[in-house]
């Protein structure tokens, strides 16, 4: 994710737009838009997870994401990445939200701290490269793209091994009423294969 984050957000697509002519509200407006779609969609990822499992939006997260960035070169418009932005920010919303939580409920009580220090570290280091690799790739034509998707797939494979790789999700009885909230919810992981 903070690979991702470094080379997708800022620089790959703000570069070319302002060398394309187009004015500071576009590339602003173009800019936000993956992140207003992160926090649109995240009051309806409890709800998507409940339905499919947490398994299958992570599955789908990886793969929409992988091949909106793959498709974005293909016409290089502000509206046009305004749109796949704004769908990525939902697959890798539902993406994040999914894996975060998933993090978080398999860590050990005694260690979660210790766990989820490790993990903000990791992300924080996966920026860091990610500035790194766009500096080498550059910002023109299909490489940073390739690079990019090359980077969310591999990150999809280790993933596939765990042996709480397909977990399920189970509403609580609360006083909240019957709305899905992640408070509410609480997480078995199934060690079937």
């Amino acid at each position: 994710m903070g690979m991702t984050a470094a080379i997708y957000s800022l620089p790959l697509f703000a570069t070319p737009l302002d060398e394309g002519g187009y004015s500071e509200l576009v590339i602003g407006i173009n800019t936000v838009a993956q992140s207003i779609a992160l926090l649109a969609v995240a009051s309806f990822t409890p709800r998507i997870l409940r339905r499919f499992s947490p398994a299958w939006p992570i599955i789908w997260g990886f793969a929409a994401t992988v091949a909106f960035v793959l498709i974005c070169p293909l016409y290089e418009n502000a509206w046009y990445w305004l749109i796949l932005r704004l769908l990525k920010g939902v697959s890798t919303g539902i993406l994040w939200i999914d894996g975060e939580t998933w993090i978080n409920e398999i860590a050990a009580k005694k260690s979660r701290g210790q766990e989820l220090a490790i993990y903000g570290a990791v992300l924080g280091l996966g920026t860091v490269v990610g500035n790194k690799i766009i500096a080498v790739a550059g910002f023109e034509g299909r490489l940073p793209f390739a690079t990019l998707a090359v980077i969310v797939a591999t990150s999809a494979i280790p993933w596939r091994w765990s042996p709480d790789a397909r977990p399920a999700w189970r509403s609580t009885i609360t006083s909240w009423g019957s709305r899905p909230s992640f408070a509410r919810s609480v997480w078995h992981p199934s060690r079937s294969s």
